[in-house]
């Protein structure tokens, strides 16, 4: 009877270990300008202890259900126009879209393969894929790391909008989930991987007179205090 109990508490623990052992990716829920091209959303990962090393890395991302333009998607919403996985300048509209505001990725932190992949065949829908051109790199344990930039436009929709929130997706999308793939030499396997989705929802830009208001406080305040 020992045996067994400790045979069954043995195979929970390491359910329990398996089962917290997974790198993640967690969106929020992002305020963004309406009708504003070129707005930016970072998306972080926290690696785990015992992840494998990463070799590259299948990303998707989508607004919603990929938008009347895509297969089955009905609902319209602000279009990706760019998604940076590393510094590829040969990237088309590198030039538009490409910034280091938030620093280099992680798959910048040795040599790369750039930017390979689908691209975005609809405009609420985009896909790209990258690796290392050799070997594989371990995530950071802990604590949160780059892995992509998606700029977003929210041209032509406005606070108010029917549809507005709408979902942000890099699981359920129309081209499966974004993976992070090990270094098996022949086939490549997804690294164990947590994702919860995130949502967009668009705020206004603050009037010229409410700034001037704001600029009259502060002058106040700052008289007062003397």
């Amino acid at each position: 009877m020992k045996r067994v109990a400790t045979t069954l508490t043995v195979a929970v623990l390491c359910s329990v270990v398996s089962a917290a052992s997974a790198a993640t990716i967690t969106l929020g829920t992002y305020n963004l300008l309406e009708n504003t091209p070129d707005q930016k959303i970072p998306v972080y990962i926290v690696g785990s202890v015992g992840d494998p090393a990463v070799a590259g890395m299948n990303f998707n991302v989508q607004i919603a259900d990929g938008g009347p333009e895509a297969p089955g998607g009905s609902i319209d919403g602000p279009g990706i126009s760019y998604l940076q996985l590393v510094d590829d300048p040969v990237t088309p509209d590198y030039a538009l879209y490409h910034t280091d505001i938030y620093g280099p990725t992680f798959f910048d932190s040795i040599s790369n393969w750039g930017h390979f992949g689908v691209g975005s065949p609809f405009p609420q829908f985009f896909a790209r894929n990258t690796a290392f051109t050799s070997g594989g790199q371990p995530l950071p344990v802990g604590v949160e790391t780059l892995l992509a930039v998606v700029t977003v436009d929210t041209t032509g929709f406005f606070v108010g909008d029917a549809n507005d929130p709408w979902d942000l997706k890099i699981g359920d999308t129309l081209n499966g989930s974004t993976a992070l793939l090990d270094t098996s030499p022949l086939s490549p396997t997804p690294i164990p991987l947590e994702i919860t989705e995130g949502q967009i929802t668009l705020v206004s830009e603050p009037s010229t007179l409410a700034l001037v208001l704001i600029g009259l406080l502060g002058v106040a305040v700052l008289l007062w205090k003397r």
